[in-house]
């Protein structure tokens, strides 16, 4: 099963992993970690680096990072390849379509490309939708 890491400032990648077991209550191989202000970027990359050895047991994984240019993401981006994805721009709905398309997936690679796709299309302007 490919893996999933959610990274981010702060608490988010803990709550958004909080959130998703309330529609996908079995979540193996998923972790969170967060990056806190007392954290250097080392210290940070080194618990990254162990949970990420956690989550890929061998089919990969696909990292979700708060936000590009950060410290979570940019120290996530030095793990990747061809089996260790990264994806930007994290949101419920995103972590949700990694966690359920994971099972039949071909690779960490088609995972990120599918979830992409999907993360895209579940964000809307609401009030606009309702003419409001």
């Amino acid at each position: 099963m490919i893996g999933v890491l959610l990274v981010s400032h702060g608490k988010m990648a803990e709550g958004v992993l909080d959130a998703a077991g309330m529609f996908v209550p079995d979540m193996p191989q998923a972790e969170a970690v967060s990056l806190s202000p007392s954290d250097s970027p080392e210290e940070f990359a080194a618990r990254l680096r162990e949970a990420l050895g956690r989550v890929d047991t061998g089919d990969g994984a696909v990292i979700l990072a708060d936000l590009k240019g950060g410290t979570p993401c940019n120290q996530a981006a030095l793990l990747t390849g061809e089996r260790v994805r990264l994806l930007a721009g994290m949101n419920l709905a995103l972590v949700m379509e990694v966690l359920l398309g994971r099972e039949g997936a071909a690779g960490a690679k088609e995972l990120a490309e599918s979830a992409m796709e999907m993360g895209k299309d579940a964000m809307a302007d609401i009030s606009a939708l309702l003419g409001k």
